[in-house]
């Protein structure tokens, strides 16, 4: 982690908190620095050249405590940093938290997902190859859909939650949103299947060796229920596990 996190103690939210906690318990996420507000071109160029990219991710949370209303939390994907520079201004100038981290490809997300502790339930919600965590938390789209039983994950329930049809229909207006250009350009996987691929095995033992680390990470948020983000990413070398959030739900 870098040393801006000490500066920042006690204004840190739920994002860049369950950020460091996946640093401590080892669950995979991606590489990211808080910017300061007077030195970000800098800090973003030094990051740019460390890990050897051209484009970044821009993320934002708030401090709760001051800003209790502001839940809205912007972001930008897959951006130079010409292209970022005046955006992150402009979320300094609303009094955000901003920090960077590697863009991944989300374009081949091979499956994203939503893994849910409700009581002694859990719950994994799943979207297809080409999809992001944002489908399911913001447009309702579940692909797939698996319910356990703790403490020890006995699976009650897996089933598909859309058709052949649907399926295509997602894809449709996934590729609208992105235009298919921009797809074509970073080899999206919507463009690769026209059905679901279920999770794979591996896949859902990797969640479920995973998820004792998870229910840690929740537990230092002061959270029994949760909800923790991740997807498969392909970083260069293929799909890999990254989670970008864990948080709690009443």
């Amino acid at each position: 982690l870098y040393n801006t996190w000490g500066f920042l103690i006690g204004m840190v939210t739920h994002k860049l908190r369950s950020l460091e906690l996946f640093s401590k318990y080892s669950v995979p996420s991606v590489p990211y620095k808080i910017l300061a507000k007077d030195k970000f071109e800098r800090e973003i160029k030094e990051f740019l050249k460390h890990h050897k990219m051209k484009k970044l991710m821009v993320r934002t949370d708030v401090n709760e405590t001051l800003y209790p209303s502001a839940i809205h939390r912007p972001a930008l994907n897959d951006v130079t940093l010409e292209e970022a520079l005046p955006k992150i201004k402009a979320f300094f100038e609303e009094n955000r938290i901003v920090f960077i981290m590697h863009p991944a490809n989300i374009y081949r997300n091979f499956h994203s997902l939503n893994v849910m502790r409700i009581n002694n339930d859990v719950f994994i919600e799943v979207v297809g190859p080409g999809f992001i965590a944002i489908d399911l938390n913001r447009k309702g789209w579940v692909h797939e859909h698996i319910k356990l039983k703790l403490p020890d994950l006995t699976i009650l329930e897996r089933k598909l939650m859309a058709s052949q049809e649907k399926y295509k229909e997602h894809i449709a207006l996934k590729l609208q949103e992105v235009g298919i250009e921009k797809a074509k350009e970073n080899h999206s996987y919507l463009l690769e299947y026209d059905g679901y691929i279920p999770l794979s095995e591996d896949e859902l033992k990797f969640i479920l060796d995973i998820y004792g680390k998870l229910d840690n990470v929740a537990a230092e948020l002061g959270h029994t229920n949760f909800v923790a983000s991740m997807s498969f990413v392909d970083l260069g070398n293929g799909p890999e596990p990254i989670f970008w959030d864990l948080y709690g739900l009443k």
